[in-house]
């Protein structure tokens, strides 16, 4: 990554960061939403992984 104000910058994140998080019903929701995309995304990332390589070829 470059250097200057685009370098990232990890942030921790506890589990108290998800207790607050989730106590709000706007953003649990959201998430809730959410579920089917990541679960999709989470099954093409792993074929993708399991695939031959000489498949995954452009």
């Amino acid at each position: 990554m470059t250097e200057g104000k685009n370098q990232f910058s990890p942030v921790p994140h506890t589990s108290l960061d998800d207790e607050m998080l989730f106590s709000n019903a706007e953003f649990k929701k959201a998430w809730d939403d959410l579920d089917g995309e990541y679960a999709a995304l989470f099954q093409l990332l792993l074929s993708r992984h399991k695939a031959p390589k000489e498949f995954l070829k452009p």
